[in-house]
């Protein structure tokens, strides 16, 4: 889980120093604290299920915030012709 979720932050770093993802993708990055804070009720909680339950929401969170700001990087790029 942790490894998988380190991951996807250092995937779009490098896809956005590739060139691949717009600049504006780094906004993914304003997420971290939440995962951070996903990390640590699971490191804490990993075999209690129901005390599991807060960082499975953070990790649903995540996935919906960063997909949002992913999309929202596309856009404004294309918009604003950054990069």
């Amino acid at each position: 889980y942790h490894i998988l979720l380190s991951a996807v932050y250092i995937i779009i770093l490098s896809l956005v120093i590739g060139k691949i993802l717009p600049i504006l993708c780094l906004a993914t990055f304003l997420t971290i604290p939440l995962a951070l804070k996903a990390v640590a009720v699971s490191r804490r909680n990993f075999d209690k299920i129901e005390a599991l339950l807060p960082a499975n929401a953070s990790t649903i969170g995540l996935h919906s915030i960063i997909g949002a700001l992913l999309c929202a990087g596309f856009l404004l790029d294309k918009i604003f012709r950054i990069g």
